[in-house]
């Protein structure tokens, strides 16, 4: 698919929600640590496809709820993948001068104030989610549960670890690698729309296979209960192509 195809059935609504939330955000910094909020913020709206939260809303919807009902869920989302970026990109790990088209975070503010800005920011996602998102507890403690488990060990910092250690050595170790450094953080965006949502039965205790967000959309949609796709899978197949 070509890329003014793609734009054409980018969800632009759900994208322009999820910026003007992400644009609100100011941390109520003390006027001391004013610095350490513009470097957040400096990488934070710097701009993108926002495909993790957008996912989170289209997953909501199509499921029938109101995509806003889960914009602190979907921004919790954006703030850690933008802290992992921060940290991408300082020179201990890929050393990179240009994100986006201007410096990075570290080359525009200092290494040092970088990497308290990525702290911050996957701090503040978790203060977003449990502050702001509404629903039931079970369903907001879960979504928690389904973005720590994503972003950790068996997650997000486990497939960087694996990045940066070269323990990649044959092609499975590569799948594997970028189903846990990318994959494992946007198939919980999903997760999380669905269970926020309103899926009766979205299990985010279920394990999810590591292929499970990089793969095609058919493996995207499939239950972990063989034989059987969970009512929030059917919903997210039925999603009209603008909508995806």
């Amino acid at each position: 698919m070509d890329g003014e195809h793609l734009t054409e059935r980018y969800p632009g609504d759900l994208l322009a929600l999820v910026e003007a939330y992400l644009e609100e955000l100011d941390f109520e910094p003390d006027p001391r640590s004013v610095r350490l909020v513009e470097a957040m913020r400096y990488s934070l709206l710097a701009g993108g496809k926002r495909i993790r939260p957008v996912l989170t809303l289209a997953t909501a919807r199509s499921l029938g709820a109101d995509p806003a009902s889960v914009l602190p869920a979907a921004a919790a989302l954006e703030l850690i993948h933008t802290y992992s970026l921060i940290h991408d990109d300082l020179p201990a790990i890929d050393d990179d001068t240009l994100r986006r088209g201007r410096p990075t975070c570290h080359v525009a503010f200092g290494e040092d104030i970088a990497i308290l800005a990525g702290d911050a920011l996957f701090a503040e996602a978790f203060h977003v989610l449990v502050a702001r998102q509404e629903g039931s507890p079970a369903a907001v403690l879960a979504a928690v549960a389904e973005i720590a488990r994503a972003t950790g060990v068996q997650g997000m910092v486990g497939g960087q670890y694996m990045d940066v250690a070269g323990t990649v050595v044959a092609d499975d170790d590569l799948r594997t690698l970028h189903a846990l450094k990318t994959g494992r953080l946007i198939a919980a965006a999903v997760v999380c729309g669905a269970v926020l949502g309103g899926a009766d039965d979205a299990d985010p205790t279920a394990p999810l296979p590591p292929s499970w967000a990089c793969s095609s959309r058919s493996s995207m949609t499939s239950s972990t209960r063989p034989g059987k796709k969970p009512s929030w899978a059917r919903a997210w197949v039925r999603t009209e192509p603008s909508r995806r």
